[in-house]
């Protein structure tokens, strides 16, 4: 299992980049979930890319909120932000990021029910998940992880 969903704000900045700011405990303040401004919690990061929206910013409960330069000072006046030119893709980065580091790890190995051709190279290092089927002539990298019910056609390379 990967580490505990529970991370410090400047840990998420040190890996995704922008600008942390707040004037208070923002050093020390942890976030354990994402969501959206209405549903945010003490412990929520969210964010607003949408103007429009703005008035959720000021009521919402998130611990953090990633916004854009023009809602620096409306995002810090309710307390910790990130503040980034593309809030959007910000937070995109961010949910890949964080599902990397909170789903637990593929196992390396194939799976006993997945259907592979006797001519498939796949590396030691690669996941086969239940019920893949892989076709004659493909390649799996290092490291690919193939889920559930996926078809890797003849000649494909994955990884």
């Amino acid at each position: 299992m990967k580490a505990a969903a529970d991370v410090a704000l400047q840990e998420i900045v040190a890996r995704l980049g922008g600008e942390l700011v707040d004037g208070s405990d923002v050093m020390v303040r942890r976030v354990d979930r994402i969501g959206t401004l209405q549903g945010a919690t003490s412990t929520t990061i969210a964010f607003l890319s949408n103007p429009r929206y703005q008035l959720q910013l000021a009521t919402s409960a998130a611990a953090c909120v990633i916004v854009a330069p023009s809602l620096r000072e409306a995002a810090q006046a309710r307390g910790a932000a990130i503040i980034t030119p593309d809030p959007y893709l910000y937070f995109a980065r961010l949910t890949q990021w964080w599902a990397a580091r909170t789903q637990p790890m593929a196992r390396p190995g194939v799976h006993p029910t997945a259907v592979v051709d006797t001519g498939v190279q796949i590396a030691p290092t690669a996941s086969i998940g239940p019920l893949v089927v892989i076709e004659a002539g493909a390649e799996i990298g290092d490291g690919a992880v193939i889920g559930a019910h996926c078809v890797i056609e003849s000649g494909a390379c994955v990884g």
